[in-house]
């Protein structure tokens, strides 16, 4: 499992900007991750990936900061998905986000 802490340049709620993006990118049959339907109880979102076997598991932080856990059902494939999902940072909210944190479980 790979830990990653995203914090906001400014006062950015980067939960539902990530939301809000999948969204309009699954509106328009674009994009590799899938939110799964509804919410767990804890408050936690899950996304899975469209061609990988696995899955990230989002937690809302203080002042809209943001913990993603990438999981993988197959031992090396943990970095494929957390590639993609940094892709998906980078590519989208690279001005919003002012530092990543990455813990290696």
């Amino acid at each position: 499992m790979i830990t990653v802490s995203l914090h906001p340049r400014k006062k950015e709620n980067l939960y539902s900007l990530l939301i809000t993006k999948e969204f309009q990118l699954r509106k328009n049959n674009r994009g590799s991750f899938r939110r799964r339907a509804g919410k767990s109880r804890s408050r936690e979102d899950i996304w899975t990936h469209v061609r990988h076997p696995g899955w990230v598991r989002f937690r809302k932080g203080v002042r809209g900061s943001l913990t993603a856990m990438v999981h993988s059902k197959s031992d090396l494939g943990d970095w494929k998905i957390f590639e993609a999902f940094m892709g998906f940072v980078r590519r989208y909210f690279h001005r919003e986000v002012a530092t990543i944190s990455i813990t290696f479980e």
